[in-house]
């Protein structure tokens, strides 16, 4: 049995990530989660499905925020009492805050056996500032696997000591279980909880609570629905297997024994509270009174905060200028036209609507529509006076649902349907809504003609005489007829002008999202990072990525990824990564509305500040997810004119100074030595080497290591190794000498790599010397290098003394050493 008046926002890591038309599909569904089909539903407040349209807009982690009002079933909330409630509700949630701030919705569910419960659903996000908005902050998590909100626990006090509804600190009513709306179990996230156990359980405790588990056969069935395997049922415990993750966990506890009932958890009330009915119980009005003081307290504290977090800020060498009369270039709408008598000034200090904020930040696309109508807020509300149905023979149907309702029948949603347009159709909305107001109000002041003189004809008659007053009243009836359809006419008409408007608010969404493609693929994040100071490191930079430095000591590297979007890596910062508008947010600190409105100029060609001037720059080629995180680790590297283990194999420090090998050796924070193979797209992978080690870099691709001059050359030498490379050019000291290494062993990319290396030489007449190690696999690989060069090249072989060029400049060290050292005296 419930526990009078209470209200909870459901626990748990995964509440409000999920998608918010799923949850306005469960909570309008005309059936359960088990199929059962549901006595009665209506929509009470909003639109869940343009709530969940904008949940689903959201581009923050926990999207929106679901709770549930449930009442007793013995006291038997009238639809006036629900509807007080949740005005309640409303001022208490969303204190200190204007009505175009927020959107909700509130769906009733009728239960079996008379009670009722009422799901609250709302966005996590403030309408008019975007920032994120939680009407139910995290607190201590209670053992129902709920957390407790004082704020919302005194407007329930209120109530119940207010009605004498039954309370659910009453002792006379305690009990283990406490009541819950569903509560659903992610198997598909079970394995990364930290207490999954905790998880299974609290998710059978609800389904116990609901009555739809009762003993140890529905605890398996429930576990069986939700996904998992049941290999092994003790006396004292349940094994349950989740073939997901694989994992197993023995469940042990009360309701895992093999002679579970519900009747276990629940303690026995006492006699006097035995088929206590609301009638029984008196209200407190002391208590009543001291619950609203704490209330009205919370309420003062939580709009302070409200309305200190949600003002709308603005800079102040940043004034918002005013708009001038004139046409508009877009819409043709003269605002210089518009009356100016009889219109009050709006104070300066009034926050600005919806309605404005969307037409100036979106222009002709806005959707214009009014504030919801606010609740009044009184000091403290009236209670409603008692009704002599309250405990008569009428089912708690009928008392919540004004009787419109049959025992068993299926109700029917209140409420607005959702559905998808185009932009003509959001035109012809607002026409409808505006044609409607029109008809409606020429209606309404031609009956209120009619009853004027109806009345006037009543007193008329009622001083002439009895007989005169009847047929006057009949005319009244008849007027009165006559404003009823009007009235039924006037609600066909908002209800239209409703799902227009939803439609529009759907198409509006679609317009901002398609807004958000057109930033990342369209504008070329290098120039844009420019016009922050950013400047391209070109000896670093390659056609498929360029290295930017800014003066404050930021680099990053910007690629482009496959489907066109520009996206852009801080080489400090492994947190600092993603697109053209998470780089503008975490680098000026803008909100999303800001974002957007600083990127626009870049898309529709408008003027842009000085600072912002663009500096025409080519947009890098798309590459693999692969090869960006080749690029970003090769980023992270640093060149080097000294490296350890290149002096362990005779490498001088000269050879690394040659301008032909700036660059061309790097090291990374491991100490290994790198050298980077590009391709006709640019940076493909690098080389690893160190003491008795040697890698290739991960995700990348084998292409050719060259030295700097390559395009220039007057002689161009292959080397199997960038270390041979270095070692030949120690050597032979030639500065007109180019080296291209393969790195060992050719695949056809390198193969077509080296043709175009060829062809290139050839036709500038430079000569090709193939120099290989001296063995018989060295002697295979110049016989593939030769088929590659055009048959008018000129080439020759050139073979090490010893096995390789390292080799032999380590030998010629060694010998110089030896020389070098005095002749002994005999």
């Amino acid at each position: 049995m419930r526990s009078g008046m209470h209200i909870k926002f459901t626990a748990g890591r995964g509440q409000g990530k999920g998608s918010g038309r799923g949850v306005a599909k469960y909570l309008t569904g005309a059936k359960d989660w088990k199929g059962r089909t549901r006595p009665a539903i209506e929509v009470l407040r909003g639109d869940p499905f343009l709530v969940a349209s904008v949940a689903d807009s959201l581009d923050f982690k926990y999207k929106y925020t679901s709770g549930v009002i449930t009442f007793a079933p013995e006291d038997a909330p009238s639809h006036e009492e629900i509807n007080e409630v949740l005005d309640e509700f409303e001022r208490t949630a969303w204190s200190g805050l204007d009505p175009d701030q927020y959107i909700w919705s509130a769906v009733l569910h009728l239960e079996e056996g008379g009670g009722c419960h009422i799901h609250i659903f709302t966005p996590r996000v403030d309408l008019r500032t975007g920032k994120s908005l939680n009407i139910a902050p995290p607190g201590r998590k209670g053992p129902e696997g709920f957390k407790p909100n004082p704020l919302f626990d005194s407007l329930r006090d209120y109530f119940n000591y207010r009605e004498g509804w039954a309370r659910p600190d009453d002792p006379a009513r305690s009990r283990l279980l406490q009541p819950g709306h569903r509560k659903f179990l992610n198997i598909s996230r079970l394995a990364a909880e930290q207490n999954p156990r905790q998880m299974i359980t609290d998710y059978l405790v609800h389904c116990i609570d609901l009555g739809e588990v009762t003993d140890r056969a529905g605890i398996v069935t429930a576990l069986k629905a939700a996904g998992f395997e049941i290999p092994r049922q003790g006396k004292g415990y349940l094994t349950v297997h989740d073939l997901t993750s694989g994992q197993r966990w023995r469940l042990k506890g009360a309701i895992y024994e093999e002679h579970f009932d519900v009747g276990q958890l629940a303690e026995t009330p006492p006699a006097k509270a035995e088929g206590e009915t609301r009638a029984d119980r008196v209200p407190d009005p002391a208590r009543a009174g001291a619950a609203w003081g704490e209330l009205t307290r919370r309420r003062e504290s939580r709009a302070a905060y409200h309305r200190k977090r949600y003002a709308e800020a603005h800079r102040a060498d940043e004034p918002i200028p005013a708009k001038k009369p004139g046409p508009d270039r877009e819409t043709n709408w003269d605002s210089a036209n518009l009356p100016t008598e009889d219109m009050a000034q709006a104070s300066p200090d009034r926050p600005e609507p919806l309605s404005r904020h969307l037409i100036r930040e979106l222009g002709p696309d806005a959707v214009s529509g009014g504030p919801h109508p606010e609740p009044s807020r009184d000091a403290i509300p009236t209670p409603a006076p008692d009704r002599a149905g309250a405990t008569g023979s009428s089912t708690a149907s009928e008392r919540i649902l004004g009787g419109d309702l049959a025992p068993g029948q299926t109700g029917e949603i209140r409420g607005a349907a959702g559905g998808h347009s185009t932009k003509s159709l959001l035109e012809r909305g607002r026409k409808t809504c505006l044609d409607a107001f029109q008809r409606v109000r020429a209606t309404y002041d031609r009956i209120r003609a009619t009853v004027d003189h109806r009345i006037d004809q009543a007193i008329t008659a009622i001083l002439a005489g009895t007989t005169t007053a009847g047929r006057t009243y009949h005319s009244l009836v008849a007027a009165g007829g006559a404003a009823h359809q009007a009235s039924l006419h006037l609600g066909a008409l908002l209800q239209a002008a409703d799902r227009t408007l939803e439609r529009g608010m759907g198409e509006l969404i679609m317009y901002r999202d398609n807004e958000l493609e057109q930033f990342k693929g369209k504008i070329n994040l290098v120039e844009f990072a420019q016009s922050l100071g950013y400047q391209v490191d070109r000896r670093e930079s390659s056609r498929n990525s360029k290295v930017m430095r800014h003066d404050n000591g930021d680099k990053i590297v910007v690629a482009t990824g496959q489907n066109g979007h520009g996206i852009y890596f801080s080489v400090r910062d492994d947190r600092d990564n993603g697109s053209i508008i998470d780089f503008v947010q975490k680098r000026t600190g803008a909100s999303l509305g800001q974002t957007r409105k600083a990127l626009r100029p870049w898309i529709d060609g408008a003027e842009v500040s000085p600072q912002q001037q663009r500096h025409p720059e080519p947009k890098p080629v798309p590459t693999s997810r692969d090869r960006q995180q080749v690029i970003l680790a090769y980023a992270k590297t640093e060149p080097v004119q000294h490296h350890a283990y290149l002096a362990s194999r005779g490498i001088e420090d000269s050879t690394l100074a040659d301008p032909r090998f700036v660059g061309m050796v790097r090291q990374d924070t491991r100490g290994n030595a790198i050298f980077p193979h590009h391709d006709s797209e640019g940076l493909a992978g690098y080389e690893l080497k160190n003491n008795g080690f040697t890698g290739f870099a991960r995700g990348g691709t084998k292409a050719i290591w060259h030295s700097n001059n390559l395009a220039i050359a007057k002689r161009v030498v292959i080397v199997e190794s960038a270390i041979d490379g270095l070692s030949h050019a120690q050597l032979h000291k030639n500065p007109d000498s180019a080296y291209v290494s393969i790195g060992g062993q050719m695949s056809e990319h390198q193969q077509t790599l080296l043709r175009r290396v060829f062809e290139r030489a050839t036709n500038r007449e430079a000569e090709i010397v193939i120099a290989t190690d001296n063995d018989p696999g060295g002697d295979s690989l110049a016989g593939e290098i030769q088929k590659l060069i055009p048959a008018h090249g000129q080439f020759l072989r050139s073979v090490p003394a010893k096995k390789d060029w390292n080799a032999e400049l380590q030998h010629k060290q060694c010998s110089r050493e030896k020389t070098a050292l005095p002749y002994p005296h005999s």
